[in-house]
């Protein structure tokens, strides 16, 4: 069973190369790295040409983040799929962990997904998410898997339609939706990823209004936002909050 890791960046070169090394560094054998750079105009590129052949990448401007990981997502050849962003990384000998639970249930899930850390300068908090994500539980109580901790059945995921480049925040919510309509997720209870928690990131709190914008026109698409769902609820508290 082939893995595929894609790596969107742009002008993150101060991170990418230990993502880029928590990929190339896991035991697992059977995989392809896949970098999709924006056109960056720091180190990025310089850094990308110092692993030869270890790694694909291609560095030219794109419409954003959701289209340079639908180009990774065409270009993949593996059997399963996922993307990390550039300043995140993998726990260590995970992708072997993630073949066995495919190979398990092979043909009978859409998504695998587990734990995270958020990872700060001053703390790390290890993000547990609820077992058994249903379509209808996505849709009504918001985004509850952890992107980097989520790999994908590559065949669906064409299937479905790649990500909507449309939107910028929650492009993994809209495709976790239409994946889990056509097969069930399965969770596994390992930490897989660390995430970065930065002031200048896209998902920063100066971004939430957005966010919970977003959040709720991709529930009311696949059918949820009503009044009494606990999306729409949240979403009137922050508001209150504000």
């Amino acid at each position: 069973m082939k893995i595929s890791i894609i790596i969107p960046s742009y002008n993150l070169g101060r991170y990418i190369k230990r993502t880029i090394d928590s990929v190339i560094d896991q035991d697992y054998e059977n995989k392809e790295l896949i970098v999709i750079d924006g056109g960056s105009r720091d180190e990025t590129v310089d850094i990308l040409k110092s692993y030869g052949d270890k790694i694909f990448w291609i560095s030219e401007k794109d419409k954003g983040q959701s289209d340079a990981i639908n180009k990774g997502f065409k270009i993949a050849t593996g059997d399963v799929v996922a993307w990390i962003n550039a300043d995140d990384y993998y726990e260590p000998n995970i992708l072997s962990k993630v073949a066995e639970e495919f190979s398990k249930n092979k043909g009978e899930i859409s998504i695998l997904y587990g734990k995270c850390n958020s990872v700060s300068d001053t703390s790390t908090l290890v993000n547990t998410p609820p077992e058994n994500i249903s379509s209808h539980k996505l849709i009504n109580s918001g985004n509850l898997i952890y992107q980097p901790s989520s790999f994908y059945d590559l065949d669906l995921v064409r299937k479905v339609g790649y990500l909507d480049d449309s939107l910028e925040y929650w492009m993994e919510y809209d495709l976790y939706i239409k994946l889990i309509k056509e097969k069930p997720s399965k969770y596994i209870d390992l930490v897989l990823s660390n995430f970065m928690v930065r002031e200048d990131q896209k998902s920063n709190s100066k971004n939430k209004s957005d966010m919970d914008k977003e959040l709720i026109l991709i529930s009311k698409r696949h059918g949820g936002g009503k009044i009494f769902s606990k999306i729409y609820i949240k979403n009137l508290l922050n508001k209150f909050k504000q």
